[in-house]
Parts: structure tokens; C-alpha cells; sequence
């Protein structure tokens, strides 16, 4: 095929911070995204109370029900579809592919903090769709 893959990186970390955003501030209201953007412009210091309910919220790789469905849709709607509508510099599809296990060290070094509750510098998640390291606790 005339394809050209695309590497998406920190996959998990990002559909783990919609999920975070989605239940600590449209679903249960305890935050607001201003609260949100201030404590991640000061990598979470002096939020730190935020920062354990963010880093509470459900994550991929636990079986749980309102996780897997946020992040299969930003599997299925952002990684699959939106990148689905590009096309290559010879017309044909770009395709997402698996990120090089090794990188999610130099990524995260350079990736401030997130939404999940992860600090700015720390590790970015190991590459393809596997859970954030450590917070797999029930799958």
C-alpha cells in the first residue's frame, strides 16, 4: 500500500488526562479548567490535594468502565479517524503506528505536567497502548 506511518507519542497519558478533565471537571464540577491550567503552569505545586484527585481519576489498563469508553473513542475518533483524513505526500493514508518503547523517557523529560496528575519532566507512558507504569492496578 501507499501508506506513511505516523508515530503518535503519549498516547495513554493524553486519553488519561481527557478522562481526568472529564470526570474532576464536566462530570463531578469539583474543578474548573482555570484551576486546572494554574496547576499545571506551576507543576502542580501548591495543588497538591488537586493533584491526587486528578491522579485518582480512572485510568486505562484497570477494566473500568467510564476509562476504556473515553479513551476507546479517542482511540477510534482522534488517533483512527481525524488521522484517517490525511493523506501522505503521495496521496495515500497516513496510519498511525507503535512508538519506539524507548522514547516515552525522552519525551516525558521534555513534556511539562499533565492532567492525570503526572509532574512536568517525569516519564511519558511506555509506548503502544499499555497502561501508565504503576497505575494498572486492577486489569
Amino acid at each position: 500500500p501507499n501508506g506513511l506511518g505516523t508515530m503518535p507519542i503519549t498516547t495513554i497519558v493524553a486519553a488519561n488526562s481527557l478522562v481526568a478533565i472529564k470526570k474532576l471537571v464536566f462530570d463531578d464540577k469539583k474543578y474548573t479548567l482555570e484551576q486546572l491550567n494554574e496547576a499545571l503552569l506551576s507543576n502542580w505545586e501548591g495543588f497538591e490535594e488537586m493533584r491526587t484527585d486528578f491522579k485518582k481519576t480512572p485510568k486505562w489498563g484497570n477494566d473500568d468502565t467510564y476509562a476504556d469508553e473515553i479513551i476507546k473513542n479517542f482511540y477510534e475518533d482522534i488517533i483512527g479517524g481525524e488521522m484517517r483524513k490525511i493523506t501522505n505526500y503521495s496521496g495515500g493514508p497516513v496510519m498511525p503506528t507503535g512508538q519506539a518503547v524507548g522514547l516515552y523517557m525522552e519525551v516525558g523529560s521534555r513534556t511539562g505536567p499533565t492532567p492525570d496528575g503526572r509532574f512536568g519532566g517525569e516519564a511519558a507512558d511506555d509506548g503502544g497502548i499499555s497502561p501508565y507504569m504503576g497505575t494498572d492496578k486492577k486489569g
